[in-house]
């Protein structure tokens, strides 16, 4: 996609979501990003574990893992060469690893060599999802100390899906607008299960002999379930497919269906929106 063509997009989208009620006033940016420090996601891991939410590195050792439990994601900024240094100490100390590359985050979207190269439904469910984001900003920080990450992340997810589904209707792009969201939707409930069933697996547990599980079998058990999740799950949304994988990609999806039950009847994308926006709903 070429410079004036995003620019176009992105104003006709701006108008459309603005027009459904959400704030686009600073949705995009119009100048190329300096792409020498990107801005990435990185989850670590214990063997047998999912107690953790986007672990941060200790601020005295920056190749250090540390565990402590986090509430929300952390984006670094930091250049691949330092996001490589990151996964070779994760791996030195048996821990599981998985990194993913931010190309919108903040409620913006910013103009990118990567963004560019995303299909114009993709452009699209970003440009949306990243709107909701900074309309919650606006409305519930006047109203509520914290929207939940979860909840925050589900309904942004649902905007930017049926967003670009609502976007898209009546032109040529409509069955790529809804293949789009029937896939990641099918996705999102995967790994909502596949999560389910590891924790079944981690969890405290006694065997026929009356004696705990121990790490051994439970590492046995937990292959065998990767190895479907591999397979349902492939390449979509990113590798490698492991404890850490699941930290990352839980707390967005763990909450998706439920917004989505808010907004399944929903006339059109404006409704959608409004119920999602409404005070009263948390």
């Amino acid at each position: 996609m070429q410079l004036e063509e995003y620019l176009d997009l992105m104003s006709s989208v701006s108008e459309f979501g603005m027009n459904a009620g959400l704030n686009t006033q600073d949705l995009y940016s119009k100048t190329l990003q300096n792409e020498t420090l990107n801005l990435w996601v990185i989850s670590v891991s214990h063997k047998t574990s999912l107690d953790n939410y986007g672990i941060l590195y200790s601020p005295r050792d920056e190749y250090k893992p540390n565990f402590n439990r986090q509430l929300t994601l952390p984006v670094i900024p930091a250049p691949l060469e330092q996001i490589e240094k990151y996964k070779a100490r994760a791996l030195e100390v048996d821990a599981e690893y998985f990194c993913k590359k931010c190309i919108a985050s903040g409620g913006k979207v910013e103009l990118s060599s990567d963004f560019l190269k995303l299909s114009k439904v993709e452009q699209v469910e970003y440009a949306l999802h990243e709107a909701f984001h900074a309309t919650s900003k606006q409305f519930f920080g006047r109203k509520v100390e914290q929207l939940s990450f979860e909840y925050e992340e589900g309904s942004a997810l649902i905007v930017g899906y049926l967003g670009a589904v609502n976007y898209f209707r009546n032109t040529n792009l409509a069955e790529d607008a809804e293949r789009h969201w029937q896939k990641h939707f099918t996705l999102a409930r995967k790994v909502n299960k596949f999560v389910g069933e590891l924790e079944e697996i981690y969890a405290f547990r006694v065997g026929e002999d009356q004696r705990p599980v121990p790490q051994e079998q439970k590492l046995r058990e937990k292959e065998e379930l990767l190895k479907k999740a591999r397979i349902e799950l492939s390449d979509n949304l990113g590798t490698p497919i492991n404890n850490a994988f699941f930290i990352y990609w839980h707390p967005f999806y763990c909450e998706l269906e439920q917004m989505y039950d808010k907004v399944k009847n929903a006339k059109d994308f404006t409704e959608v929106v409004r119920r999602l926006t409404s005070f009263e709903n948390w």
